[in-house]
Protein backbone atom coordinates (compact mmCIF):
# COMPACT_ATOMS: atom_id res chain seq x y z
CA UNK A 1 0.00 0.00 0.00
CA UNK A 2 1.25 3.46 -0.83
CA UNK A 3 1.82 5.79 1.93
CA UNK A 4 0.48 9.30 1.68
CA UNK A 5 2.54 12.05 3.19
CA UNK A 6 1.23 15.30 4.84
CA UNK A 7 3.99 17.32 3.35
CA UNK A 8 2.57 18.74 0.24
CA UNK A 9 4.04 18.55 -3.56
CA UNK A 10 6.13 20.86 -5.52
CA UNK A 11 3.21 20.89 -7.74
CA UNK A 12 0.51 22.23 -4.92
CA UNK A 13 3.05 25.24 -3.57
CA UNK A 14 3.18 25.92 -7.66
CA UNK A 15 -0.72 26.13 -7.94
CA UNK A 16 -0.82 28.17 -4.91
CA UNK A 17 1.74 30.47 -5.18
CA UNK A 18 1.41 31.15 -9.45
CA UNK A 19 4.45 29.85 -10.43
CA UNK A 20 5.79 26.75 -11.92
CA UNK A 21 7.34 23.88 -10.32
CA UNK A 22 10.83 24.26 -11.14
CA UNK A 23 10.49 28.03 -9.41
CA UNK A 24 9.04 26.37 -6.10
CA UNK A 25 12.38 23.84 -6.47
CA UNK A 26 14.95 26.21 -7.14
CA UNK A 27 13.12 28.80 -4.13
CA UNK A 28 13.14 25.91 -1.41
CA UNK A 29 16.92 25.63 -2.33
CA UNK A 30 17.69 29.25 -2.13
CA UNK A 31 18.66 29.11 -5.43
CA UNK A 32 20.24 32.61 -6.89
CA UNK A 33 18.46 32.35 -9.97
CA UNK A 34 14.50 33.12 -7.93
CA UNK A 35 15.21 37.04 -6.60
CA UNK A 36 15.38 37.13 -2.96
CA UNK A 37 11.58 38.66 -2.81
CA UNK A 38 10.18 36.02 -4.76
CA UNK A 39 12.00 32.93 -2.76
CA UNK A 40 10.86 34.62 0.61
CA UNK A 41 6.91 34.93 -1.04
CA UNK A 42 7.23 31.05 -2.08
CA UNK A 43 9.01 29.50 0.96
CA UNK A 44 5.90 31.38 3.29
CA UNK A 45 3.12 29.95 1.32
CA UNK A 46 5.37 26.39 1.46
CA UNK A 47 5.56 27.00 5.03
CA UNK A 48 1.94 27.83 5.42
CA UNK A 49 0.71 24.47 3.80
CA UNK A 50 2.99 21.95 6.04
CA UNK A 51 5.92 21.81 3.88
CA UNK A 52 9.00 20.42 5.47
CA UNK A 53 12.47 19.53 3.32
CA UNK A 54 13.08 15.59 3.33
CA UNK A 55 16.52 15.17 3.95
CA UNK A 56 17.01 11.60 2.85
CA UNK A 57 15.60 12.80 -0.61
CA UNK A 58 18.16 16.31 -0.76
CA UNK A 59 20.92 13.62 0.29
CA UNK A 60 20.19 10.91 -2.50
CA UNK A 61 20.02 13.64 -5.27
CA UNK A 62 22.99 15.33 -3.92
CA UNK A 63 24.83 11.84 -4.55
CA UNK A 64 23.31 11.65 -7.92
CA UNK A 65 24.47 14.57 -8.86
CA UNK A 66 27.75 13.77 -7.86
CA UNK A 67 27.64 10.50 -8.77
CA UNK A 68 27.56 8.45 -5.52
CA UNK A 69 25.40 5.80 -4.10
CA UNK A 70 22.80 7.56 -1.44
CA UNK A 71 22.90 6.63 2.15
CA UNK A 72 20.67 6.98 4.72
CA UNK A 73 21.64 9.91 7.25
CA UNK A 74 18.64 11.29 8.92
CA UNK A 75 19.59 11.87 12.50
CA UNK A 76 21.91 13.93 14.29
CA UNK A 77 23.12 13.11 17.65
CA UNK A 78 23.34 15.81 20.89
CA UNK A 79 26.44 14.60 22.70
CA UNK A 80 26.72 14.97 26.90
CA UNK A 81 29.25 13.98 29.07
CA UNK A 82 28.38 14.59 32.00
CA UNK A 83 28.43 12.28 35.15
CA UNK A 84 24.79 11.11 34.99
CA UNK A 85 23.25 10.47 31.55
CA UNK A 86 20.60 13.83 32.39
CA UNK A 87 22.35 15.77 34.63
CA UNK A 88 22.39 18.40 31.62
CA UNK A 89 18.83 18.42 32.26
CA UNK A 90 19.31 20.38 35.39
CA UNK A 91 21.03 23.79 33.47
CA UNK A 92 18.62 26.03 32.33
CA UNK A 93 21.00 27.08 29.17
CA UNK A 94 21.57 23.04 28.40
CA UNK A 95 18.04 22.89 28.26
CA UNK A 96 17.16 26.00 26.03
CA UNK A 97 20.30 24.99 23.95
CA UNK A 98 18.83 21.50 23.52
CA UNK A 99 15.58 22.49 22.40
CA UNK A 100 16.56 25.33 19.98
CA UNK A 101 18.32 22.33 17.98
CA UNK A 102 15.51 20.33 18.24
CA UNK A 103 13.51 22.66 16.44
CA UNK A 104 15.90 23.56 13.61
CA UNK A 105 16.58 20.11 13.19
CA UNK A 106 13.42 19.04 12.81
CA UNK A 107 12.77 22.51 10.84
CA UNK A 108 15.13 20.61 8.39
CA UNK A 109 13.69 17.43 8.53
CA UNK A 110 15.94 15.72 10.83
CA UNK A 111 15.62 14.32 13.96
CA UNK A 112 18.23 14.85 17.04
CA UNK A 113 18.55 12.21 19.22
CA UNK A 114 20.98 12.42 22.33
CA UNK A 115 24.02 9.87 23.10
CA UNK A 116 25.75 9.98 26.53
CA UNK A 117 29.35 9.58 27.11
CA UNK A 118 28.65 6.97 29.88
CA UNK A 119 26.38 4.75 27.62
CA UNK A 120 29.99 4.22 25.95
CA UNK A 121 31.98 3.65 28.98
CA UNK A 122 33.57 7.30 28.67
CA UNK A 123 35.21 6.31 26.12
CA UNK A 124 35.08 8.35 23.04
CA UNK A 125 36.07 6.08 20.78
CA UNK A 126 33.33 3.62 21.32
CA UNK A 127 31.63 6.63 21.26
CA UNK A 128 32.37 6.78 17.98
CA UNK A 129 32.09 3.42 16.60
CA UNK A 130 28.71 3.62 18.10
CA UNK A 131 27.17 6.67 15.93
CA UNK A 132 29.14 5.29 12.79
CA UNK A 133 28.08 2.31 12.54
CA UNK A 134 24.40 3.96 13.26
CA UNK A 135 25.07 5.55 10.33
CA UNK A 136 24.66 9.19 12.14
CA UNK A 137 27.39 11.76 10.43
CA UNK A 138 26.25 15.15 11.78
CA UNK A 139 26.76 15.62 15.84
CA UNK A 140 26.26 18.45 18.08
CA UNK A 141 28.16 18.61 21.59
CA UNK A 142 26.30 19.82 24.30
CA UNK A 143 28.36 21.86 27.03
CA UNK A 144 30.90 20.18 28.93
CA UNK A 145 30.82 20.51 32.77
CA UNK A 146 34.29 22.29 32.33
CA UNK A 147 36.06 23.20 29.55
CA UNK A 148 38.42 20.45 28.24
CA UNK A 149 38.69 18.30 25.09
CA UNK A 150 36.79 15.11 23.63
CA UNK A 151 38.98 12.94 21.20
CA UNK A 152 36.13 11.54 19.17
CA UNK A 153 37.44 10.46 15.36
CA UNK A 154 36.28 13.88 14.14
CA UNK A 155 37.23 12.62 10.41
CA UNK A 156 33.99 10.78 10.54
CA UNK A 157 31.65 13.22 11.74
CA UNK A 158 30.59 17.09 10.16
CA UNK A 159 30.43 18.62 13.60
CA UNK A 160 29.33 21.42 15.78
CA UNK A 161 29.48 22.70 19.47
CA UNK A 162 27.32 24.78 22.10
CA UNK A 163 29.44 27.23 24.24
CA UNK A 164 33.15 27.86 24.63
CA UNK A 165 33.30 24.68 26.96
CA UNK A 166 35.23 22.70 23.81
CA UNK A 167 39.10 23.69 23.88
CA UNK A 168 39.45 20.78 21.32
CA UNK A 169 39.19 20.82 18.74
CA UNK A 170 38.49 23.73 17.72
CA UNK A 171 34.77 23.56 16.32
CA UNK A 172 31.99 25.49 14.59
CA UNK A 173 30.23 26.76 17.61
CA UNK A 174 26.78 28.74 18.44
CA UNK A 175 27.65 31.14 21.83
CA UNK A 176 26.07 33.97 24.18
CA UNK A 177 27.93 37.21 23.28
CA UNK A 178 29.43 37.52 26.46
CA UNK A 179 31.03 40.36 25.86
CA UNK A 180 28.14 42.36 24.02
CA UNK A 181 26.21 41.45 27.26
CA UNK A 182 28.12 42.89 29.91
CA UNK A 183 28.94 45.84 28.32
CA UNK A 184 25.48 46.70 27.56
CA UNK A 185 24.95 45.98 31.19
CA UNK A 186 28.16 48.13 32.28
CA UNK A 187 26.76 50.94 30.19
CA UNK A 188 23.00 51.07 31.04
CA UNK A 189 24.14 51.48 34.55
CA UNK A 190 26.71 54.23 33.97
CA UNK A 191 23.41 56.25 32.37
CA UNK A 192 22.16 55.55 35.21
CA UNK A 193 24.16 57.72 36.51
CA UNK A 194 26.24 54.83 38.72
CA UNK A 195 30.28 55.61 38.73
CA UNK A 196 31.21 52.82 40.35
CA UNK A 197 30.07 49.43 39.05
CA UNK A 198 31.75 46.19 40.32
CA UNK A 199 31.80 42.60 39.19
CA UNK A 200 31.30 39.89 41.29
CA UNK A 201 32.18 36.45 39.34
CA UNK A 202 33.67 33.27 40.40
CA UNK A 203 36.90 32.99 37.60
CA UNK A 204 35.95 29.31 37.78
CA UNK A 205 32.08 30.42 36.26
CA UNK A 206 34.22 32.86 34.07
CA UNK A 207 36.47 30.53 32.50
CA UNK A 208 33.20 28.21 31.21
CA UNK A 209 32.47 31.38 28.94
CA UNK A 210 36.43 31.80 27.67
CA UNK A 211 36.72 34.80 30.49
CA UNK A 212 34.71 36.57 28.36
CA UNK A 213 32.37 38.42 30.69
CA UNK A 214 35.48 39.94 32.75
CA UNK A 215 37.02 40.80 29.29
CA UNK A 216 33.77 42.58 28.81
CA UNK A 217 33.51 44.60 32.27
CA UNK A 218 37.19 45.65 31.79
CA UNK A 219 36.88 47.01 28.10
CA UNK A 220 33.76 48.99 29.14
CA UNK A 221 34.30 50.48 32.12
CA UNK A 222 37.96 51.42 30.93
CA UNK A 223 36.64 52.90 27.76
CA UNK A 224 33.62 54.49 30.03
CA UNK A 225 36.22 55.98 32.05
CA UNK A 226 35.56 54.19 35.58
CA UNK A 227 38.28 51.35 35.75
CA UNK A 228 39.26 50.85 39.02
CA UNK A 229 40.93 47.11 39.55
CA UNK A 230 39.57 47.27 43.28
CA UNK A 231 35.93 47.31 41.45
CA UNK A 232 36.14 43.15 40.27
CA UNK A 233 35.60 40.64 42.99
CA UNK A 234 37.16 37.12 40.77
CA UNK A 235 37.50 34.66 43.99
CA UNK A 236 38.16 31.35 42.45
CA UNK A 237 35.95 28.54 43.13
CA UNK A 238 32.88 30.64 44.41
CA UNK A 239 31.33 34.20 45.60
CA UNK A 240 30.90 33.62 49.55
CA UNK A 241 28.88 35.88 51.59
CA UNK A 242 31.27 36.99 54.52
CA UNK A 243 34.44 37.64 51.43
CA UNK A 244 31.89 39.59 49.07
CA UNK A 245 30.35 41.76 52.48
CA UNK A 246 34.02 42.16 52.57
CA UNK A 247 34.76 43.18 49.07
CA UNK A 248 31.90 45.75 49.11
CA UNK A 249 32.75 47.52 52.29
CA UNK A 250 36.58 47.77 50.76
CA UNK A 251 35.57 48.79 47.03
CA UNK A 252 32.52 50.43 47.73
CA UNK A 253 30.62 50.26 44.79
CA UNK A 254 27.43 51.39 43.81
CA UNK A 255 26.28 48.91 41.55
CA UNK A 256 27.22 45.57 41.14
CA UNK A 257 27.16 42.68 38.25
CA UNK A 258 26.98 38.96 39.04
CA UNK A 259 25.92 35.56 38.71
CA UNK A 260 24.96 34.82 42.46
CA UNK A 261 21.63 35.61 43.04
CA UNK A 262 21.74 36.27 46.45
CA UNK A 263 23.55 39.22 46.63
CA UNK A 264 20.59 41.56 47.04
CA UNK A 265 19.61 39.37 50.31
CA UNK A 266 23.24 39.73 51.17
CA UNK A 267 23.21 43.46 50.87
CA UNK A 268 20.12 44.25 52.80
CA UNK A 269 20.85 41.87 55.20
CA UNK A 270 24.21 44.28 55.58
CA UNK A 271 21.87 47.40 56.26
CA UNK A 272 22.04 48.49 51.98
CA UNK A 273 19.45 49.40 50.10
CA UNK A 274 19.02 48.03 46.77
CA UNK A 275 18.66 49.90 44.21
CA UNK A 276 18.97 53.01 46.70
CA UNK A 277 22.30 52.23 47.96
CA UNK A 278 23.97 49.89 45.81
CA UNK A 279 22.39 48.50 42.24
CA UNK A 280 22.31 44.88 41.15
CA UNK A 281 22.33 43.71 37.30
CA UNK A 282 21.97 39.42 36.96
CA UNK A 283 24.10 38.00 34.14
CA UNK A 284 21.87 34.71 34.26
CA UNK A 285 18.48 33.34 34.14
CA UNK A 286 18.18 32.47 37.56
CA UNK A 287 15.61 29.76 36.95
CA UNK A 288 13.74 28.50 34.73
CA UNK A 289 11.14 30.97 33.88
CA UNK A 290 7.58 30.00 32.71
CA UNK A 291 4.88 31.54 30.74
CA UNK A 292 4.84 33.78 27.69
CA UNK A 293 6.37 37.20 27.20
CA UNK A 294 5.27 40.44 28.50
CA UNK A 295 7.10 42.38 26.77
CA UNK A 296 4.90 43.89 24.57
CA UNK A 297 2.68 44.86 27.42
CA UNK A 298 4.91 46.78 28.86
CA UNK A 299 5.56 48.77 25.72
CA UNK A 300 1.47 49.06 25.51
CA UNK A 301 0.02 48.73 28.42
CA UNK A 302 -3.18 49.38 26.65
CA UNK A 303 -3.06 46.32 24.65
CA UNK A 304 -5.60 42.96 24.64
CA UNK A 305 -4.16 40.28 27.12
CA UNK A 306 -4.84 37.07 25.40
CA UNK A 307 -4.21 35.12 28.42
CA UNK A 308 -4.56 36.09 32.08
CA UNK A 309 -1.93 37.44 33.69
CA UNK A 310 -0.40 35.91 36.74
CA UNK A 311 2.44 38.07 39.10
CA UNK A 312 4.00 36.65 42.21
CA UNK A 313 5.62 39.09 44.31
CA UNK A 314 8.23 37.31 46.66
CA UNK A 315 10.86 40.01 47.53
CA UNK A 316 14.55 39.03 46.92
CA UNK A 317 13.60 35.17 46.64
CA UNK A 318 12.55 33.22 43.24
CA UNK A 319 13.12 29.75 41.47
CA UNK A 320 13.77 27.17 44.32
CA UNK A 321 14.33 29.73 47.37
CA UNK A 322 10.52 30.03 47.34
CA UNK A 323 9.66 26.46 48.04
CA UNK A 324 8.55 26.15 51.02
CA UNK A 325 7.01 29.41 51.30
CA UNK A 326 8.46 31.03 54.60
CA UNK A 327 6.34 31.75 57.80
CA UNK A 328 8.50 33.73 59.97
CA UNK A 329 8.11 37.49 60.10
CA UNK A 330 11.10 38.85 58.89
CA UNK A 331 11.05 36.11 56.09
CA UNK A 332 7.10 36.86 54.77
CA UNK A 333 7.30 40.85 55.02
CA UNK A 334 9.04 42.75 52.32
CA UNK A 335 9.14 46.41 54.41
CA UNK A 336 6.31 48.67 54.99
CA UNK A 337 4.03 46.01 56.72
CA UNK A 338 3.69 44.47 52.82
CA UNK A 339 3.96 40.23 52.59
CA UNK A 340 4.32 37.94 49.73
CA UNK A 341 1.66 38.40 47.63
CA UNK A 342 -0.23 36.94 43.79
CA UNK A 343 -2.09 38.24 41.76
CA UNK A 344 -4.21 37.29 39.16
CA UNK A 345 -5.78 39.80 36.43
CA UNK A 346 -8.19 37.93 34.01
CA UNK A 347 -10.54 40.44 31.77
CA UNK A 348 -11.81 43.08 33.96
CA UNK A 349 -10.98 41.40 36.89
CA UNK A 350 -7.94 41.25 39.35
CA UNK A 351 -7.88 39.08 42.30
CA UNK A 352 -4.72 39.62 44.66
CA UNK A 353 -3.77 36.79 47.31
CA UNK A 354 -1.23 36.98 50.42
CA UNK A 355 0.86 34.67 50.65
CA UNK A 356 -0.27 34.75 54.89
CA UNK A 357 -2.68 33.00 56.32
CA UNK A 358 -5.72 34.39 57.51
CA UNK A 359 -5.10 37.94 55.56
CA UNK A 360 -8.08 38.69 53.28
CA UNK A 361 -8.59 37.89 49.82
CA UNK A 362 -9.20 40.65 47.43
CA UNK A 363 -11.05 40.86 44.36
CA UNK A 364 -11.14 44.24 42.07
CA UNK A 365 -13.36 44.92 38.98
CA UNK A 366 -10.80 47.10 37.18
CA UNK A 367 -13.05 48.34 34.57
CA UNK A 368 -15.61 50.30 37.29
CA UNK A 369 -12.66 50.47 39.78
CA UNK A 370 -9.52 51.19 37.69
CA UNK A 371 -7.64 52.56 40.99
CA UNK A 372 -8.30 49.40 42.92
CA UNK A 373 -9.65 51.74 46.18
CA UNK A 374 -10.18 49.80 49.27
CA UNK A 375 -13.79 48.94 49.06
CA UNK A 376 -15.24 45.34 49.90
CA UNK A 377 -14.02 43.28 47.88
CA UNK A 378 -16.23 40.15 46.45
CA UNK A 379 -14.82 37.21 47.81
CA UNK A 380 -17.35 34.88 46.65
CA UNK A 381 -16.41 35.33 43.13
CA UNK A 382 -12.81 35.00 43.68
CA UNK A 383 -12.64 31.00 43.14
CA UNK A 384 -13.95 31.18 40.06
CA UNK A 385 -11.50 33.33 38.83
CA UNK A 386 -8.61 31.22 40.23
CA UNK A 387 -10.36 27.77 39.22
CA UNK A 388 -10.36 29.61 35.20
CA UNK A 389 -6.34 30.57 36.16
CA UNK A 390 -5.61 26.75 36.39
CA UNK A 391 -4.81 26.78 32.58
CA UNK A 392 -1.46 25.99 31.91
CA UNK A 393 -1.95 29.51 28.73
CA UNK A 394 -1.68 31.76 31.24
CA UNK A 395 0.88 34.62 31.29
CA UNK A 396 3.21 33.64 34.50
CA UNK A 397 5.81 36.52 35.14
CA UNK A 398 8.29 36.31 38.73
CA UNK A 399 9.29 39.29 40.30
CA UNK A 400 13.13 38.42 40.72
Amino acid sequence: MRRHSNTPSLGRIAEQAGVSRAAVSMALRNHPRIPASTRERIQGIAKEMGWKPNPLLAEAMSAIRAGQPPTDRVTLAWITTGPQRDEWKSSYFDVRCHAGAVERAENAGYRLETFWLGDANNNPDRLGDILYNRGINGVLVAPLREPGTLPLQWERFAAATVAHTLISPRLHSANDNHVAGIRVCVARMHARNRRRIGLALAAKLDHRVADLWSAGYLLETFEEGLSDPKLLHRPEDEVDEANFIRWVKKAKPDAIIGTQRKIPMWLEKAGYEVPKDIAFAGLDLPWEMHGHDITPFLHEPDTARPRPLLTALTGFKFGSDTHPIPTAQNEIYMGAGVPWWLSLVDGDFKYIRTLVEGEPEELYDLRNDPEELPRSPTIANASSVCEKHSSPNSDAPTRR
